[in-house]
């Protein structure tokens, strides 16, 4: 499977939605989710060297992602995202990529 990057700092720095993103927002969802996905062994390499700080060239390949981890971004990622950005949760609220990873652990367990 070819490599590509899902999701980048800068790509949600720069773009605008009817409001001014702060670019703290963005990499506290940055360093949330990377921290979730790796605690929760949805990734097969780490994401940022320990000690690594996020920054604009942030990003998370496919590469890095288990194939749970990817149907977690494919299905629930961007909504989780929305709802941070708009701030109706925190970054570090995982209760839809729970119910969403509860959901693709539990159907996996049935094949």
């Amino acid at each position: 499977m070819k490599d590509y990057t899902i999701d980048k700092v800068n790509w949600n720095t720069k773009r605008g939605r009817g409001h001014v993103l702060r670019n703290a927002i963005v990499y506290s969802y940055f360093r949330s989710i990377i921290n979730y996905l790796e605690q929760k062994n949805l990734t097969v390499t780490r994401i940022l060297n320990p000690g690594e700080e996020i920054n604009a060239q942030t990003q998370i390949k496919a590469s890095h992602l288990t194939e749970q981890g990817m149907l977690l971004f494919t299905t629930s990622y961007d909504r989780w995202v929305n709802e941070v950005l708009e701030q109706k949760i925190s970054a570090d609220d995982y209760g839809l990529l729970d119910d969403a990873l509860n959901k693709i652990r539990g159907l996996q367990l049935q094949y």
